[in-house]
């Protein structure tokens, strides 16, 4: 019976250790986030390839123009984005190992740049400052873009789930 208990409480530890998956944290920002848009659209990396939130490599394509290859440098994502004129974006990239993070922040540094190209279908003039504002950085072993109202209060939750 000790070890049915102590069994038990190993395996309780070892998933509190655990961080939350990205469609979970993307999930977790939905429901507790501020600000986000009346409408958007999540992509999950585990979502099923009939599912409207499975990334086809055209939607990779027009996220990500820097050349980086998202699904071999990362192990699971989820990405948000606002549909609409106003820039409302929450990229996380859990990445394969420690040594795929500066590749993949640079794939996300090149899709803020993308952001303030005249030509991208989410520029607005108005909101050019919420992209300047935008944040990319280190979390473990994922890589995050925030561009969002309140990016400190976004990465707040976020770094709850992701730690």
């Amino acid at each position: 019976m000790k070890r049915i208990y102590l069994l038990l409480l190993c395996l309780l530890l070892t998933a509190c250790g655990d961080a939350m998956r990205p469609s979970d944290a993307i999930a977790t920002a939905v429901t507790h986030g501020q600000g986000l848009p009346e409408s958007y659209h999540v992509y999950y990396s585990d979502a099923d390839e009939e599912s409207p939130h499975y990334p086809t490599a055209k939607i990779k394509e027009k996220l990500y123009t820097s050349g980086y290859d998202v699904d071999s440098l990362c192990e699971d994502y989820a990405v948000l984005i606002g549909n609409g004129t106003v820039p409302y974006e929450i990229h996380l990239l859990r990445a394969r190992s420690h040594s795929n993070i500066s590749d993949l922040l640079s794939c996300l540094n090149g899709r803020k740049e993308l952001l303030t190209e005249h030509k991208n279908s989410t520029f607005n003039p108005d909101t050019e400052e919420r992209v300047e504002q935008a944040v990319s950085y280190c979390a473990g072993r994922y890589a995050v873009l925030l561009v969002t109202d309140d990016n400190d209060a976004m990465r707040a939750l976020l770094d709850e789930c992701i730690k």
